[in-house]
């Protein structure tokens, strides 16, 4: 099922962008994962999850709150210490998340297959550089055309890359956002981009404004989503898959809504569709933009 498919019964698209609440995501930004803005410098190749603690309730088992929080279970062994992961007792208090490093070295290009309509400019548009950085990248004879299929290399060297390699984190977490990104009908890589940007794939992060989980979802979009959507995702504050869907059905009906604009898209997502509509996407909103499509062709 496509992302068409799951808010077809939510009514027309422009009713539904209407009844959006007016906050954007732009207000609120938790930042837990550092990426330079637009100057070349180097990056410090580590990340730390935000440590929270789980107090057990009566019935619960550490697979479930494994699951919860999109960990799995010998994390939770490891971090707390535990020796019997069968026993665990309502009251107890467990620490969620731990300290991850990586030596990764950025990449300073990431790889572009030509598709039918493209020309040089609206590649370089797409990944937010010039066409002459473009063009020194690669061996273009004729900086007019370009073939299908033609592979090329898109520079990454202005700083906008990911500070940790996507393999050192969270997998299962990874994995729980290409379901979702592939229930939904997203161009593959965009949702995993769009996560790690906003959380790094963590479930327990909530920025200062509120916005919570893996894809940074507002309280009252979360609400317009369930109630105009239909998202089925009761659980997005908890469940890392819940939260990824949520995440999933917005990005998708912004999709619908601007007629595959990826870059309207993600301006919708983070600053906030009536935003855009009335004062145009803003300077920190194109930054975000060109970090998130730099960084779907290493998700692809």
């Amino acid at each position: 099922m496509d992302g068409n498919q799951h808010i077809a019964q939510s009514g027309s698209v422009a009713e539904s962008l209407e009844a959006l609440p007016f906050s954007g995501r732009l207000v609120r930004r938790a930042r837990p994962l550092v990426l330079v803005g637009l100057a070349a410098v180097a990056l410090v190749p580590a990340l730390a999850f935000a440590l929270q603690t789980h107090t057990v309730l009566p019935g619960e088992t550490l697979s479930g709150i494994a699951d919860q929080y999109g960990f799995s279970v010998a994390d939770l062994v490891k971090v707390n210490g535990l020796s019997d992961p069968n026993l665990i007792f309502a009251g107890q208090k467990l620490e969620i998340g731990a300290e991850v490093a990586s030596a990764y070295s950025p990449p300073s290009t990431a790889a572009y297959t030509v598709v039918d309509g493209d020309t040089v400019t609206s590649i370089a548009d797409h990944f937010g550089i010039t066409v002459a950085a473009l063009l020194g990248s690669n061996a273009v004879a004729d900086p007019n055309i370009v073939v299908t299929g033609q592979q090329l290399s898109i520079p990454l060297a202005s700083g906008i890359v990911p500070a940790v390699a996507p393999g050192s984190l969270n997998t299962r977490n990874g994995e729980i956002v290409r379901k979702a990104e592939a229930e939904y009908g997203l161009p593959t890589g965009l949702l995993q981009a769009l996560a790690w940007q906003e959380s790094g794939w963590q479930q327990g992060i909530t920025s200062d404004a509120g916005a919570v989980g893996i894809t940074q979802v507002v309280p009252d979009t979360a609400d317009w989503a369930l109630n105009v959507l239909g998202v089925d995702a009761p659980n997005w504050q908890t469940s890392v898959t819940d939260n990824a869907r949520m995440g999933a059905a917005i990005l998708a009906f912004y999709m619908l809504g601007t007629g595959n604009d990826e870059h309207l898209t993600l301006a919708a997502y983070y600053q906030g569709w009536q935003s855009v509509q009335t004062i145009g996407i803003l300077p920190e909103t194109q930054a975000y933009i060109q970090n998130v499509l730099a960084m779907v062709p290493l998700f692809q």
